[in-house]
């Protein structure tokens, strides 16, 4: 008996010592956390240029004006390509007289879509000489011509990343409808990026170009096809996108509204929409369904951060000594 307590002391001593080390580590699964979060929230820049110098330049008086920013570099194009699918840049910024691959060999290269442009904006330095082989090779999204004067170079870069991180959302109707002039204004106000979108045919080009967050329509479309079908239609044109230029999981949610007399919300749910809303007093009946679509996205992407992490910690816990539990470990897991 004794010898049971003793050894059952000496268990329960390690158990405690092993809850001790837990918790260490706990401290330090918040800290890698929060440096993760912190890394995942800066805007990656890849600059593709083979002067060495200049890269060094930009890089040193962007990171110095933009801590959320971190600039990587590349000095030759299939070094460039090479970087561009292990970083996965936010913008890129590139240059067009380069050893090994051209600028534009580069662009090509990563634009093998339908929409021929690649998932991220384009920065193009050039020459002033190259410019018409430039627009009659690559659809950029901005160019500076050589020599480049740095802060042009950094309002540019907040130009397009500012571009790309606002909210996109197509707006089903025609625009010369009093309420989409509403709608429209009301939106881009609360920081949205509003696109009037006429027919499912605008919406299938317009769609290859960008990819919106959400898609806000009027049932009652007045085109040829009624509401019903429209969404049908909508469901498969999203499909075909995915397949072929949006990327995997991307999955806009339908709000539908009608100003109509008649409620359509059963037809509308039915046919594949997200969210009815019938008789929107204003844009902020809209704003709301949005921003509480926003709050869960957030909250959906924490959750499963959170179990990721719990899963991890039970599984270390469980590699720990097989004895018997104390109150140290229920503690732990309280504090959990």
């Amino acid at each position: 008996m004794i010898l049971y307590m003793e050894k059952y002391e000496k268990t329960n001593l390690e158990i405690s010592e092993e809850i001790k080390r837990l918790r260490v580590r706990l401290l330090q699964l918040e800290q890698e956390r929060s440096e993760r979060e912190d890394s995942a929230s800066r805007k990656k820049i890849l600059i593709i240029d083979d002067e060495v110098d200049l890269c060094q330049l930009i890089k040193e008086y962007v990171e110095k004006r933009r801590p959320k920013y971190t600039v990587w570099m590349a000095h030759d194009g299939e070094m460039g390509v090479k970087a561009i699918k292990e970083i996965n840049p936010d913008l890129l910024i590139l240059d067009i007289n380069m050893p090994k691959k051209s600028g534009i060999e580069v662009y090509k290269e990563i634009s093998k879509n339908e929409r021929r442009k690649p998932d991220f904006p384009v920065l193009v330095f050039t020459v002033r000489k190259e410019l018409e082989d430039f627009f009659d090779a690559i659809n950029a999204d901005s160019f500076i011509p050589k020599p480049v004067k740095l802060n042009q170079v950094m309002q540019e870069i907040d130009r397009l990343i500012s571009r790309e991180e606002k909210t996109l959302i197509f707006l089903l109707d025609k625009e010369k409808h009093i309420q989409t002039a509403g709608l429209k204004s009301g939106l881009k106000s609360s920081g949205y990026k509003v696109v009037v979108v006429e027919g499912i045919g605008a919406f299938m080009s317009l769609a290859i170009e960008y990819k919106p967050h959400y898609i806000v329509m009027e049932f009652e479309q007045q085109d040829v096809l009624s509401g019903v079908e429209f969404i049908g239609k909508l469901k498969e044109t999203e499909d075909v996108l995915r397949k072929n230029t949006w990327p995997i999981g991307h999955n806009p949610p339908i709000i539908v509204y009608s100003y109509g007399e008649n409620d359509h919300k059963g037809e509308a749910l039915a046919a594949g929409a997200d969210i009815y809303i019938g008789k929107p007093k204003s844009y902020e009946s809209i704003l709301s369904a949005i921003n509480e679509m926003e709050s869960e996205k957030v909250k959906k992407a924490r959750d499963e951060q959170f179990e990721k992490e719990m899963k991890q910690k039970l599984a270390n816990l469980e590699k720990g000594p097989k004895s018997p539990p104390t109150s140290g470990d229920f503690e732990y897991f309280n504090e959990m």
